[in-house]
């Protein structure tokens, strides 16, 4: 009994990690979406060409160290605040596909703030599961890494 009890210690994951959303200017804690692996992506349509794009991000570090890293971007068409030049920063490739363009990219992101909106279909994603961030309209949305979604951090 113990033998099994040991191999499900080290078997087990210490912790997952999670993506809080919080209220931007006064840190509500709104949701959390937890990440088996360190991937997620947020979702939206943009506002100018009205057409699908999906940013993925990657969590990079660990505790007090732990960062947002933008890792592509994919659009159909250009549009404002969307890359076009293979010159702009943290860019390392645009890449044209059947469906569109691929930035791919690694950059930094200190604090993710976005405002959602219901036309937009703002949508955080990750190992399947989703969060609608338009259930918060009009409001500065943060998303930052903590060690957990069942802890405050």
């Amino acid at each position: 009994m113990l033998g099994a009890v040991m191999a499900l210690a080290f078997t087990a994951p210490a912790h997952s990690l999670g993506l809080e959303v919080r209220e931007a200017r006064t840190s509500e804690r709104l949701d959390c979406l937890p990440l088996s692996d360190r991937a997620f992506s947020l979702t939206f349509i943009h506002s100018v060409s009205q057409t699908p794009v999906e940013d993925v991000y990657t969590l990079e570090g660990e505790g007090s160290e732990r960062q947002l890293v933008q890792t592509a971007e994919h659009f159909v068409t250009h549009g404002q605040g969307l890359p076009s030049m293979e010159d702009e920063p943290g860019l390392s490739r645009l890449e044209h596909t059947d469906t569109g363009f691929v930035a791919h990219m690694r950059r930094p992101i200190s604090k993710l703030i976005i405002r959602a909106h219901p036309d937009f279909d703002n949508t955080l994603r990750a190992d399947g599961r989703r969060i609608d961030l338009t259930n918060w309209p009009d409001r500065a949305l943060r998303i930052e890494p903590v060690g957990d979604c069942k802890s405050n951090r």
